[in-house]
């Protein structure tokens, strides 16, 4: 079939085209491809688990399909190139062949097709080509390994072994011979191209450890034949290229040249005994310089060398004599060899077959003029015969060939000659002499007819009376050669000299090696059936017997067997047919046995010769049964019974299925065969285990397994007996050749499951090829073994053959799940718990050592046989309810990982099958080629089949049935056939037997897969009567709603079965619905039908609807919600009171279903979704409730892409469209609140570092919601600006969210920029531009305070709504300050207040005036440091603040709030450097703008100076007139706290640090002009103490400026304060000092120098603060500039002491007795307030 099917591709393509195609399909027909089968079998050379036997590799040959090729003509006529390519395609298809017995297969192949090619000469273009070139390198690298299994022939049978090789059938010869025939071909083809790749492989293997090899090589190259038209250029080549004297190797030089000799020998032979080539086509000077070097190498050593070089040397003497008639040569050359040699051979005791040769050789070259030389030749075969008589070389076995040879070369020269020759042999008696002459009658009757042959009176009385008796005696010992030559002379015998003894020595050599032995019993045996009658039955029970008994392995031998048998049957029905119509016995029963056994032989050519055989028998019987008359008595032949059988191409198949009809048909054959077949299975293990055990063949590419697998089908499928085998332990001894049961069978297998892996995988292979019925008893025989391996525990496992255990288990428990065999007996329940305990321990071995243990393919395997053994015996959810949860969700969850395929779309490539088919197929197909493995896209569908059987289990589908329909989703979502109909199952037996996931079930239907929703959707409409009972009337009112205007059919026409279902529930006839709902209009005038129906279920429906819209747009951004939805939902909005919801609590998840919807969706869609917001808007007591939500929904939202702010402004602005005003009102109410926040819920505080969102409050979503609204309805905010406008900008000034700054800034520009000013807005000079300008440039860091000023300052200008703005903005800012609980708000209303720069009146100076007081009280008072920091910022914000409303103010209106001053004064007692800047701040800006040259100011200043606590200014009675005034004596005033020397020593305090030195130097330098005299420091004048700081800052400033801190101006200017300051105390410095002020009388400061050093000199006394250590510690805080001038200053005056206190630069360390809170009782004193009210303290200070 296969040969037909390559012709008929052959024929249906071009020369050229499609040839790969063409070779890839005939090497995929002949399984050449793919072939790894024996990968896993390499231990077998290795493993000591093995025997001898099965580690070797056989050598004979086998086929399991035809191996012919009819097109022959096809291949002859192919071009060049489309031939090459052939044999690129056959090497790629080699590469992929890896078993011996498969490559041996490759080359038949091969065979065939150079076969086919023809012949071509050595000047064709086919030699130059690399795809020849490669098969041939790849045909001797093939033959030298044959040299690793076994030794080549000895070189003397050489040429016997070739001669054999032309009669050798192809399909079954040996591996050996398959080379051999394969050199032969390509020779024929391309000889130039296999001599160079024979020549250069025996050049690379010139060493001892390849020796092997080039003898093989060379036993190869013997096969070659010379027969194209130059075959004598070709012979002369091959002679000249390998003549021994050519090669000179390095080990064993002499054996190598002997093996050179034996083949040009051979070839040379052969291709002379096709007869002398034509004069003139041999190059005699070629052939006389070859036969010159070999007989000088050969005469080096004679005794040596010329067992191999003599019939070389003749040869070529033979060759050379075939140009010439006469010798013209003194002493022929011949002459020399033929009586000289073979004379001295004799002598020398040379093997006399070597001699014989010789002579052949000669012989083979003469004709029959040369009469001398046949003489010559003659006489020397004499002298031999007379050698071999008297026992010379008795140990040569070649001797009766080579005789036979010699005489056969004779008679072809000269047959009568070679008659006279052959008469003189059969005279002799020596055995070897009597055995040439049978040869030589052989031979010389192959090409005579019989009665040629009676017509020789000497060939007659040999074959009829010499023969006989000699076969009768012919020892089993006897050569080939002699048996084959005995058998066919004994053809022609006579009938009457026929022994049946005869016919029983002839069947019993049918097994003889060679091929020439068994053609010649065949002749031998039919010469019998045509010549003698009476024999016929005889010959073919000895046939059939020699069938049955036949031991022999070879499948050679049984095909020539069976084509005996064959061709016994055809002439025996020949004969009767043209014979007389006489009775004959014929006893069939035991043929038929042979037949039928050998119907079970692995060989593809042996079952075709059985199959015929029980044709030519069932022919034969009827023949016979016809002759004898008998029909109806006469017994059934077995052909017709077997014949619908026999075109079965799956080999077990086909033997089950014959084994099954012979046990019931033909007992009396089957019970043969039977026992025959059970004999051969233990026979075979015998052999195996090297005759000491019973063990099983290993490899599945050899001819032994398949055999032995064969004849274990058949036994298996014949015995149907229940019995189990025993375990590993349970091992007994089996008799050799009896009559088993399968039970007995499996005893003698099953204890080798305990052995290697080999053994193991042959075992459960065959296992699951056995029938159905024997499958039962071998699950039986199996478990204990499982039992045994499981509590071996695999976890601990010491060998690896325990795993391949486990793999060959599965691939066993998955066939027999498959076909219900764990079902099938008794105790199923066993068998299905050993089932499941088997996965479980396979599920755990995969999770732990298996990816360090296991090939990626074993692990596919064992997931995959796991997954088909739970899918195939949990058939219902019986089975499946028994399992215990815990298994149930660990094999869930295993299966359901093992089913993920990289590649899903892969799953769907397999045909239109169900999955579950799949599965089912593809087990069937892993059983019977197990060179296939499954694959991951095999585990998914297996892994699918075993999850949708564990869906079966109500319980689990409860507990987990997320995870089932995510499963059933994703198979759904694939969209293959397969995929759609295993979910759709799954899901409707779910819902049938749990009717809670009717819920999960309607989720689905709203999937964002078509697949997935149409599946749903389907699947409920199918089953409306449940689903209406299952689900409520709002989620099917949601799903029509959805679906009814679907663009798919199938969910159109399932949504209006579900409608009328909806009404038939809600109590309405559906008849009035038209088939199909096609447009909007009709499904609103529905829902308006459906709404009036119950009116409880409004918010339901709504919910429903939106609940299922949010997930839509949530799967889906775009367009994922149906477009009339928005439209069919307003008659059921229209029905809505949100007050009485918000009663019930329902409200809020009513409008965040609308919200979440909204904000899910994409904005193109918003206007759809505003007609909603607009119906809730038109009934105003709709209104709050959803604007509460809407901020509440803001304020939660955790987003900050600010999609939820967009929302609420949208929604507001549709509901604004109603009532504008009641919504501006409500929200600015909202933001109001903002001065109530504390800290501790304030939005606005900095979140820390990992906060992955920030927070906002309710203020910042009121001004979010009313950024858009001010550009709308600007004039309904005129009311509430002064609030709105101080919220907004503490906001930006506190807060840290980005969007909430932007819609600030949003906000303000709307107010700024309305419908008519919008052109005057986009001027550059106009406020409102300038306002723009500030927020387009915004970014996310926090404002600044100058840009909030500017802010502030331009606010009031854009916004024309209001023009008393900035007072009423003030005095809303003053309330925040001190009324508002959030320290950060009070801090930014301070600032804000201070950016206004409003004048402040007398009630907002007193309540600022006390607040700072008490926050500068409470500062470093508290022992909460938060609250003494906030107090300290507070402080100084408020001191800024005081010190801002200043700014305006003239000097006389300044002083009426000198307690300001002794405000700062008091502050600047604080340690914080930061606080003590601001004091010292506004002590600077209070003295410059009253201080105006005259004392008055400072008296003034001095008269409010704080007194201590607990004192009191003096009272002051009333008087009426001026006179009474002056007449009053005043009292004493108390001293103050804060006197002039306390202040000057707190100013220069600020000295020592590095942010307040220069204002501390402007402050003293204003003060000293007004100092009095009697106000001292420990006895030093105030003045003269900050001349001392004051005048070497000076000095430095007029010599290095550049790097002074003050400048030169501002340096003269304080040293004209010094002089009006120092004139009463040191005029002469004074003097110094006003030069010094005035630069043109002493511009380099050397004069005042010089005056300030003799100063210092003159005031050094015993005080304990002098000058020079106030300078010293001056120096301290200065800069280096003038460290150095006062050091310079001290090195001029005298020497004081060195000791000196630290009076200065230890004040902000040293612990003072004088408190800020004691002071601010005199400035609360001075200012007629309470001195301790708390309600003074700012609200965000805790007092």
């Amino acid at each position: 079939r296969v040969a037909r099917a390559c012709a008929r591709a052959m024929e249906s393509r071009s020369d050229n085209d499609d040839i790969d195609a063409f070779v890839d399909r005939f090497e995929r027909s002949l399984c050449l491809i793919n072939d790894d089968i024996d990968g896993a079998y390499e231990e077998a050379t290795t493993s000591k688990l093995l025997s001898e036997t099965q580690r070797t590799i056989e050598s004979c040959g086998w086929t399991p399909r035809s191996m012919r090729l009819d097109d022959g003509d096809g291949w002859r006529t192919m071009t060049t190139d489309a031939f090459d390519r052939a044999l690129e395609a056959l090497l790629r298809a080699r590469a992929r062949t890896k078993s011996e017995s498969t490559l041996r297969l490759w080359w038949l192949s091969v065979l065939e097709i150079t076969s086919a090619r023809g012949v071509k000469s050595a000047n064709d273009s086919s030699k130059k080509s690399d795809a020849l070139d490669e098969l041939c390198r790849t045909l001797v690298d093939d033959v030298a390994r044959l040299a690793a299994s076994k030794q080549a022939p000895d070189r003397e049978r050489w040429g016997e072994i070739m001669e054999e090789l032309a009669l050798t059938t192809p399909d079954v010869a040996t591996r050996e011979e398959t080379l051999a025939l394969a050199m032969r071909a390509l020779y024929a083809i391309a000889p130039d191209v296999v001599l160079n790749c024979a020549r250069e492989a025996l050049k690379s293997r010139q060493s001892q450890a390849t020796r092997e090899a080039v003898y093989w090589l060379l036993f190869a190259l013997s096969a070659v034949d010379p027969i194209a038209d130059d075959a004598c250029t070709q012979l002369l080549r091959l002679v000249v290229e390998f003549s021994p004297m050519k090669w000179a190797p390095s080990y064993r030089k002499s054996d190598f040249r002997h093996s050179l000799s034996t083949t040009l020998t051979v070839v040379t032979t052969r291709y002379l005994s096709r007869g002398r080539p034509s004069p003139g086509s041999v190059d005699v000077a070629v052939v006389d310089k070859v036969l010159a070097e070999v007989m000088k190498w050969s005469n080096e050593n004679e005794k040596k060398h010329n067992t191999a070089g003599l019939p070389l040397r003749a040869i070529l003497i033979g060759l050379g004599l075939t140009q010439e008639v006469i010798s013209a040569d003194a002493i022929p050359i011949w002459r020399l060899l033929l009586e000289s040699r073979v004379t001295a051979g004799i002598e020398q005791k040379m093997k006399i077959s070597s001699l014989l040769a010789a002579i052949r050789g000669v012989v083979m070259g003469i004709s029959d003029q040369h009469i001398t030389v046949m003489e010559c030749a003659k006489q020397s075969l004499s002298a031999c015969i007379s050698a071999i008589k008297y026992g010379s070389g008795s140990e040569d076995i070649e001797r009766p060939l080579a005789l036979a040879n010699c005489v056969m070369a004779i008679h072809g020269v000269n047959p009568v000659e070679g008659s006279n020759v052959l008469k003189m042999l059969l005279d002799e008696t020596d055995e070897s002499i009597r055995a040439a002459s049978c040869i030589s009658c052989a031979k010389m009757t192959q090409e005579m007819s019989a009665d040629e042959v009676r017509s020789s009176s000497f060939l007659c009385e040999y074959v009829d009376g010499v023969l006989p008796k000699y076969l009768t005696g012919l020892s089993a010992s006897a050569s080939a050669a002699t048996i084959a030559g005995a058998l066919q002379c004994s053809k022609f015998t006579n009938a009457k000299y026929i022994a049946p003894s005869s016919v029983e020595f002839a069947c019993s050599w049918v097994k003889s090696d060679s091929v020439a032995v068994r053609n010649a019993v065949e002749e031998y045996l039919l010469h019998v059936i045509r010549s003698n009658v009476s024999l016929r039955n005889a010959t073919l029970q000895a046939v059939a017997s020699a069938v049955l008994n036949l031991r022999d392995f070879a499948p050679a031998a049984r095909l020539s067997a069976i084509n005996v048998l064959v061709s016994v049957c055809k002439i025996w029905q020949d004969c009767l047919q043209n014979g007389a119509n006489s009775k004959c016995e014929c006893s069939d029963e035991r043929a038929e046995a042979a037949a039928l056994l050998l119907v079970c032989d692995a060989d593809f050519s042996v079952r075709t010769g059985a199959v015929q055989a029980l044709r030519e028998i069932s022919n034969l019987r009827e023949r016979v049964d016809s002759t004898n008359g008998d029909n109806a008595t006469s017994r059934a032949a077995l052909y017709p019974r077997l014949q619908k059988y026999l075109n079965i191409t799956d080999i077990p198949t086909l033997i089950r299925e014959i084994g099954r009809a012979t046990a019931l048909e033909c007992a009396a054959v089957h019970t043969t065969t039977h026992a025959q077949a059970y004999q051969r299975i233990q026979a075979m293990m015998v052999a195996e285990g090297d005759g000491k055990l019973l063990v099983v063949p290993v490899k599945p590419s050899e001819y032994r397994y398949n055999l032995w697998q064969n004849y274990m089908l058949f036994v298996c499928s014949t015995d149907s007996a229940a019995g189990g085998g025993g375990g590993l332990d349970a091992r007994q001894v089996v008799t050799i050749g009896q009559r088993g049961s399968l039970a007995g069978l499996l005893q003698t297998v099953i204890p080798r499951l305990g052995q290697s892996n080999v053994e193991v995988d042959a075992i459960m292979r065959l296992f699951q090829l056995v029938p159905a019925q024997s499958k039962a008893t071998i699950l039986s025989a199996l478990l204990p073994l499982q039992s045994g391996l499981m509590r071996s525990t695999l976890m601990r496992r010491k060998r690896r053959e325990d795993l391949n255990m486990v793999i060959r288990f599965g691939e066993l428990y998955q066939d027999y799940a498959v076909h219900g065999v764990f079902a099938s007996t008794a105790d199923a329940t066993k068998n299905l718990n050993a089932a499941i305990d088997f996965v479980l321990m396979v599920c755990s071995y995969l999770k732990t050592n298996a990816k360090a243990e296991c090939s990626p393919t074993e692990i596919i395997q064992l997931r995959f046989s796991a997954a088909a053994i739970i899918g195939a015996v949990l058939t219902d959810a019986e089975k499946v309810r028994a399992l215990p949860v815990v298994t149930h969700a660990e094999l869930w969850d295993n299966f359901y990982a093992w089913q993920e395929s990289p590649n899903p779309k892969a799953l769907d490539e397999s045909g239109d099958s169900t999955s579950r088919m799949h599965v089912q197929t593809l087990i069937d197909d892993l059983a019977r080629d197990h060179t296939r493995k499954p694959t991951e896209r095999d585990v998914g569908f297996a892994s699918r089949e075993a999850l949708a059987a564990l869906s079966l289990s109500e319980h689990f589908t409860r507990e987990s049935a997320k995870k089932i329909f995510d499963w059933v989703n994703r198979l759904a979502e694939l969209g293959d056939s397969k995929s759609l109909e295993l979910s759709k199952r799954v899901v409707v037996e779910m819902l049938r037997s749990t009717t809670s996931v009717f819920e999960a079930s309607l989720d689905f239907c709203y999937s964002a897969s078509a697949t997935v929703s149409r599946m749903y959707v389907v699947i409920l409409a199918e089953m409306s009567d449940a689903v209406v009972d299952n689900l409520s009337c709002p989620q099917l009112i949601s799903l029509v709603l959805y679906m009814t205007m679907h663009e798919d059919d199938a969910i159109r026409s399932a949504a209006g079965v579900l409608l009328r279902a909806v009404n038939r529930e809600c109590g309405l006839i559906d008849g009035h619905l038209p088939l199909q709902i096609d447009n909007k209009a009709q499904l609103i005038e529905e829902c308006e039908r459906l709404v009036k129906t119950d009116t409880q279920q409004i918010e339901d429906v709504l919910l429903e609807v939106w609940k299922r819209q949010l997930n839509k747009a949530k799967q889906t951004k775009s367009g994922s919600n149906p477009s009339h939805l928005s439209a069919c939902l307003v008659p059921w909005i229209s029905a809505l009171h949100l007050p009485h919801l918000v009663a019930a609590g329902k409200a809020d998840e009513v409008l965040l279903g609308l919200y979440n919807v909204m904000t899910h969706s994409d904005e193109s869609t918003w206007a759809e979704l505003g007609e909603l917001w607009s119906a809730i808007g038109v009934q105003a007591r709709n209104i709050a409730p959803t604007l509460r939500f809407l901020q509440e929904r803001t304020i939660t939202s955790t987003d900050r892409d600010a999609i939820s702010f967009r929302a609420a402004k949208a929604a507001c602005g549709w509901i604004a469209r109603t009532s504008p005003q009641q919504v501006i009102d409500q929200l600015v109410y909202t933001i109001s609140f903002r001065a109530l926040e504390s800290d501790e819920s304030d939005a606005t505080k900095p979140l820390p570092q990992d906060s992955a969102t920030s927070k906002i409050s309710s203020a910042d979503v009121g001004i979010i919601l009313l950024s858009e609204l001010a550009l709308d309805h600007r004039e309904d905010f005129r009311f509430h600006l002064p609030v709105l406008a101080h919220a907004v900008v503490v906001t930006l000034i506190v807060t840290h969210e980005q969007t909430v700054r932007e819609h600030c800034g949003e906000l303000l520009c709307n107010l700024a920029m309305c419908q008519t000013s919008e052109i005057r807005a986009l001027k550059k000079k106009s406020p409102a531009y300038r306002l723009g300008k500030l927020f387009v440039d915004d970014s996310s860091q926090a404002w600044t305070s100058g840009k909030i000023r500017t802010l502030i300052n331009t606010l009031p200008h854009a916004i024309d709504l209001d023009e008393n703005l900035p007072q009423r903005w003030a005095n809303e800012a003053r309330r925040w300050i001190l009324r508002s609980p959030s320290f950060s708000l009070a801090c930014a209303s301070a600032e804000t207040l201070m950016s206004l720069n409003v004048p402040l009146d007398d009630e907002a100076f007193e309540a600022l005036l006390a607040a700072t007081c008490m926050c500068a009280s409470m500062s470093g008072e508290v022992e909460d440091q938060r609250n003494d920091e906030m107090s300290k910022k507070l402080t100084q914000h408020l001191l800024k603040t005081l010190g801002a409303s200043l700014c305006d103010m003239s000097a006389h209106a300044t002083l009426m709030y000198t307690q300001v001053f002794w405000c700062g004064a008091m502050c600047l007692r604080t340690m914080d450097v930061s606080l003590y800047s601001s004091a010292l701040d506004l002590s600077y800006l209070f003295l410059y703008k009253t201080l105006d040259h005259s004392t008055m100011a400072f008296d003034v200043i001095t008269s409010c100076a704080p007194l201590p606590r607990g004192s009191f200014y003096p009272d002051i009675p009333m008087v009426e007139t001026y006179e009474e005034l002056l007449s009053i004596v005043p009292a004493k005033m108390p001293s103050p706290e804060i006197s002039w020397a306390d202040f000057v020593l707190l100013v220069i305090k600020g000295l020592f640090q590095r942010e307040t030195f220069v204002r501390a130097i402007r402050v003293l330098a204003m003060l000293v002009p007004y100092l009095p005299d009697h106000d001292r420091w420990n006895g030093l004048q105030l003045n003269v103490l900050i001349s001392y700081a004051l005048i070497p800052l000076a000095l430095v400033a007029v010599e290095v400026e550049s790097s002074a801190v003050i400048g030169d101006s501002e340096a003269r200017a304080i040293a004209h304060r010094l002089a009006q300051g120092l004139h009463g105390d040191e005029p002469d410095l004074a003097k110094a000092l006003a030069k010094f002020a005035s630069i043109k009388h002493d511009p380099r400061g050397e004069f005042l120098a010089s005056e300030f050093a003799a100063t210092m000199a003159r005031r050094q006394s015993n005080a304990a603060h002098l000058p020079a250590h106030c300078l010293r510690e001056f120096s301290l805080c200065a800069d280096s500039a003038t460290a150095k001038k006062i050091l310079q200053i001290l090195s001029k005056a005298p020497k004081a002491s060195k000791s000196f206190n630290r009076d200065f630069s230890g004040s902000w360390s040293a612990d003072s007795t004088s408190t800020i809170a004691a002071a601010s009782y005199g400035v609360l004193l001075s200012a007629r307030l309470e001195t301790d009210n708390k309600g003074a303290v700012p609200s965000c200070l805790e007092y």
